[in-house]
């Protein structure tokens, strides 16, 4: 976190946004009346919509829109449940149509702040091919499993920031993540990616950062923060988690072997005190050990609170350690091996 630089490119350059949605009429107004009144030059940016295949209101509030403001365009996808891409598949037809320099996405539950658009142009350095940015996952009726999943947003957010901030550049979210059109056009945009369900964020990143040689950028300033205001179930939250961590099975091994062992060691504590909790043996070794893990986790989460201006309690803390556990285990190998959709 402490490798990342604050942007300040002055330059202006034409804007896309691309937002692929289905089935969102109960989240698009809040999207589209942000993007629609971002603090930018009306004459540089235009807003993309792609319907992949709604079948509630959304198409009706999405043509009200669009007749509203000249400069939204809607592309309807017609795809079907059998596209395994479907939203790399719906993003692509979106940048053939746009014609902006630079591309920014975000998802349809998504709120983008007034000054979002013109905080993440000005990352673009000359040198600086892709921005990234922190979403939150915000629960509006503040249940004990939204903070917990708000929680788990702010440690995603940490990983990316801290991974690209050391020019790893392993992860970030599609729901805040903007690129050069001529980077797209270098990589030869999803074509390589086309086979996983998920990535069109995360996987998309590393093709950057393997094959080019643009400088990628996470910021981390409060008016780029895109927060997601979701609420969701836990079988909602088991579909998503599912289809993000599929992509890992597309990760380089390096990266592979990374999260493997760092997965391993936080299991690793947990067993090593259970164990020797029912053993009756190293009692006080096994909870120092526990207690240096929650410690360090703490203090990480907390140091990213402040950055990210977040805020969260003890209780919440503790109940995200042993679900972030839990759900890795669970949902982890149910992601490689099982049935994957979007």
């Amino acid at each position: 976190m402490k490798n990342l630089s604050q942007c300040s490119q002055p330059e202006l350059h034409h804007v896309s946004i691309i937002v692929a949605m289905k089935n969102e009429e109960i989240n698009v107004r809040f999207c589209l009346d942000a993007l629609v009144n971002q603090n930018y030059p009306s004459k540089l940016f235009e807003i993309i919509i792609v319907d992949d295949g709604s079948s509630d209101g959304t198409p009706l509030i999405l043509n009200e829109y669009q007749q509203k403001y000249p400069f939204i365009s809607v592309i309807k996808t017609g795809q079907t449940p059998s596209v395994s891409s479907s939203k790399k598949q719906a993003l692509n037809k979106a940048i053939k149509k746009s014609s902006g320099q630079i591309l920014i996405f975000t998802d349809a539950d998504c709120v983008p702040p007034v000054n979002w658009v013109s905080k993440m142009v000005s990352c673009f350095e000359p040198q600086v091919g892709l921005a990234a940015g922190f979403s939150p996952e915000i629960d509006p009726i503040n249940s004990t499993f939204g903070k917990i999943l708000e929680l788990d947003s702010l440690a995603a957010g940490i990983v990316a920031a801290g991974s690209i901030g050391r020019n790893k550049a392993v992860t970030c979210t599609g729901r805040n993540i903007a690129y050069r059109r001529e980077v797209f056009a270098q990589i030869n945009g999803f074509e390589e990616i086309m086979g996983s369900v998920s990535g069109d964020d995360d996987l998309f990143l590393q093709l950057v950062k393997n094959k080019t040689n643009w400088k990628i950028k996470y910021t981390t300033q409060i008016e780029t923060i895109v927060p997601s205001f979701q609420t969701k179930s836990f079988a909602g939250f088991y579909r998503q988690k599912k289809r993000h961590l599929s992509a890992g099975k597309y990760y380089n091994f390096k990266i592979q072997i990374g999260y493997f062992l760092f997965h391993l060691a936080n299991l690793g504590f947990f067993l090593c005190f259970l164990i020797l909790l029912f053993s009756g043996k190293f009692f006080i070794l096994s909870l120092s050990f526990l207690l240096f893990k929650f410690l360090a986790d703490w203090f990480l989460l907390k140091s990213g609170s402040q950055k990210f201006n977040l805020t969260f309690t003890l209780p919440i803390f503790l109940l995200w350690e042993v679900f972030f556990l839990t759900y890795h285990l669970v949902i982890g190998p149910a992601s490689w091996f099982g049935k994957i959709r979007w």
